[in-house]
């Protein structure tokens, strides 16, 4: 009968989300970069803008972090699995779909098996490493937010540093007055 689920066992080996181990690399390497940003931002950056854009870009910052942090965890707990892979083959026939000879199921089409996560990924674009997922139709909105609002925050606070350099370079006095005021 179309639509109706097969109920198979499910893989237990198989991910859910890229909070479960085994972690990567490079996903404990974000954990560790991102809180060294907020860190040197109100350790260096902040004790040296002067008022009020001490305020306002320390604001924006704020802003930008928490962008990155929400949209990656989303992007991280969600399951971009092939969710029409528990569907009997009768009700897959209008899709023409296509056999996972890893998983030993029909999948949609466009699905492609992630050797990582052990799993079917519905529109399958790749594995992120930095969020230990794989990216695909389900999750690939969030993915290019959690994407852009980072490459956002290191442009962010990149830019701002170049400017305190050259207005420093401009008028070194600056500093020394910014610093005594900001420390006491």
């Amino acid at each position: 009968m179309p639509g109706q689920t097969i109920q198979q066992p499910e893989d237990k080996t198989s991910k859910k989300n890229g909070f479960e181990p085994p972690f990567d690399e490079l996903q404990i390497l974000s954990w560790i970069l991102f809180p060294t940003f907020v860190t040197f931002w109100f350790t260096a950056i902040l004790p040296v803008l002067p008022t009020p854009w001490n305020s306002i870009l320390t604001v924006a910052f704020a802003g930008i972090f928490i962008t990155v942090v929400v949209f990656a965890y989303k992007t991280m707990v969600s399951d971009p699995v092939d969710k029409y892979q528990n569907y009997s083959s009768e009700s897959l026939e209008k899709v023409n779909p296509k056999h996972c000879y890893v998983c030993k199921r029909d999948v949609l089409p466009l699905s492609l098996h992630c050797r990582l996560c052990k799993k079917c990924v519905d529109g399958f674009d790749h594995h992120c490493k930095w969020l230990n997922t794989c990216i695909g139709r389900h999750n690939y909105k969030i993915f290019y937010v959690t994407l852009s609002s980072a490459t956002g925050l290191v442009v962010f606070e990149v830019i701002v540093e170049i400017v305190l350099i050259i207005c420093f370079v401009v008028d070194k006095g600056s500093l020394q007055t910014t610093l005594s005021r900001f420390y006491s």
